[in-house]
C-alpha cells in the first residue's frame, strides 16, 4: 500500500445507538501510506495521525467529526495541500503550523468546540478564498500580532457562534478580485461592541465644558429615556483626569463629545477627550460609538482649531505645551466623525430629543445589529455570517 493515493474510509456509525457499526482501532493507527494524496475518514476514532505520517503529497485532507485532538508535530512540507476539513472534529484543540501550505484554500472548522486559538502561521496562508470557524464556541482569539492584510483572495468568513472570541487582527480592505469588505468591518466592529457591552457600567460618557447649560438639558433627556450616563458630580477638576474618570470612559457604550466655544479652554475636556479618542483607536477596526455634537461652534472650527475655538486652544497649548499635538490629534479625528451641529436644528430640544433617540438605539442595535446594505447577518451572543459582495 506505499503507493496508495486515494483513501477514503466513509464510517457513518457515529452517535448510533448501533455500537456493531462503529468502526474500532483498538491497536491503534501506525501507518499511512506517504504518497497519499486524498484522504477522507469520517468519524475517524484515535486523537492522533501516527506519529511518521507525512502530508506532503496530500492535497485534501477531510476528518469530519473525528476524535482527533490534534494532527501532526512540527512543521510539515505542505505545497500540495488544498483543501481541509475538520467540520464537528469536537475534540480538536489545536492547527497545526500551516506555514508551508502556501497553496491551502479551504479550511473548515466549523464545531471544533475545544479549539482555542489558531496557530499564528496562519498569516502565511496567503491563497485562503473560505475560513469557516463557526460554532467554534471556545475560540478566544486570533494572535493580533499576526499580519492578515495579504488574506487577498480571502471570499468566505463565518465566525457565527463564536461566543468567546475576543479580539481579530486586521485584514486588507481589498482583495485581488476588486471586493471591499465592509461587512468585515461591521461584524468585527459589532464583536467588539457586543463584547465590551457585557462589560459596561454606563451607556454614555459625555464630555462637555463644566459652563454648558446645553449638556445639563442633554443629560436631563437621557436620564428621562433611563439612558445610564456617568455623573462627575462631586469630582474636583484639575489639570490631569483622575482613575475614576478614566474607567468611566473605558466602561461606556457610548461616549458623547459635546464641542463649544469654551471647550478648549479646559486642559480636563481634551484630556478626556484624548482618552475617548485612544479607546476608539484599541478596538478591533478602530471604530467604537463616539458621538461629537458641536454647539454653537463650526465643526470645522473645531477640527483645525481656528476662530473663538482655536483662539481658546492657543491659550490653552501655551499652559501645557507638552500636550498639544495629543489634543490636535483628537481634535482632528474626532471633529472629523458624523455627529449633529446645533445650527442645523430648529431649536435646542428638538435636536436634543433626536440625539437622544439615536443613542437609545445605537445601545439597542449593540446587542441586535442587521445592515442588509452590504449582506451581513449578525445576532444575540456575537453570532453572525459574513457574505461579501462586489463592491
Amino acid at each position: 500500500m506505499c503507493n496508495l493515493q486515494f483513501l477514503i474510509v466513509c464510517d457513518y456509525g457515529w452517535g448510533r445507538k448501533n455500537e456493531a457499526s462503529r468502526l474500532y482501532l483498538p491497536q491503534g493507527l501506525v501507518y499511512l501510506p506517504r504518497k497519499l494524496r486524498l484522504l477522507i475518514w469520517n468519524n475517524f476514532p484515535l486523537k492522533s495521525f501516527p506519529s511518521n505520517f507525512k502530508a506532503e503529497f496530500l492535497v485534501e485532507l477531510e476528518m469530519e467529526d473525528s476524535k482527533l485532538e490534534k494532527l501532526w508535530e512540527g512543521t510539515q512540507a505542505l505545497g500540495s495541500l488544498k483543501k481541509i476539513n475538520m467540520r464537528n472534529s469536537r475534540y480538536l484543540k489545536e492547527i497545526p503550523d500551516l506555514s508551508l501550505a502556501i497553496n491551502l484554500e479551504k479550511l473548515y472548522l466549523f464545531g471544533c468546540k475545544s479549539l482555542l486559538t489558531l496557530h499564528s502561521s496562519i498569516q502565511y496562508v496567503i491563497k485562503l478564498r473560505r475560513l469557516n470557524m463557526g460554532n467554534c464556541t471556545k475560540l478566544e482569539s486570533v494572535p493580533t500580532h499576526v499580519n492578515l492584510k495579504c488574506w487577498k483572495s480571502l471570499e468566505y468568513l463565518n465566525l457565527r457562534g463564536c461566543i468567546r472570541l475576543r479580539n481579530f487582527p486586521q485584514i486588507s480592505l481589498y482583495n485581488s478580485t476588486g471586493f471591499f469588505w465592509s461587512e468585515l468591518i461591521l461584524t468585527l466592529s459589532y464583536l467588539e461592541q457586543a463584547s465590551s457591552s457585557s462589560r459596561s457600567r454606563y451607556d454614555v460618557f459625555s464630555s462637555f465644558s463644566g459652563d454648558d447649560v446645553f449638556s445639563s438639558h442633554f443629560k436631563k433627556e437621557l436620564h428621562h429615556k433611563s439612558i445610564s450616563t456617568f455623573m462627575d458630580h462631586g469630582i474636583v477638576r484639575s489639570r490631569s483626569i483622575g482613575t475614576s474618570l478614566l474607567s468611566a470612559i473605558r466602561e461606556s457604550r457610548i461616549s458623547i463629545v459635546i464641542f463649544s466655544k469654551n471647550y478648549a479652554s479646559s486642559t480636563w475636556c481634551l484630556n478626556e477627550l484624548v482618552e475617548i479618542h485612544d479607546q476608539s483607536c484599541k478596538t478591533l477596526l478602530g471604530r467604537r460609538s463616539v458621538i461629537p455634537i458641536f454647539y454653537d461652534v463650526d465643526p470645522s472650527e473645531v477640527r483645525k482649531q481656528t476662530g473663538e475655538f482655536g483662539e481658546a486652544f492657543k491659550l490653552t497649548c501655551e499652559r501645557r505645551p507638552e500636550d498639544k499635538q495629543r489634543w490636535i490629534q483628537a481634535l482632528r479625528d474626532v471633529a472629523s466623525l458624523a455627529g449633529e451641529d446645533y445650527r442645523n436644528w430648529p431649536d435646542e430640544a428638538t435636536m436634543i430629543a433626536k440625539i437622544s433617540e439615536d443613542v437609545s438605539n445605537n445601545i439597542i442595535t449593540q446587542w441586535i445589529f442587521f445592515d442588509e446594505s452590504v449582506g451581513l447577518e449578525a445576532h444575540i451572543g456575537n453570532e453572525f455570517n459574513i457574505r461579501k459582495r462586489r463592491w
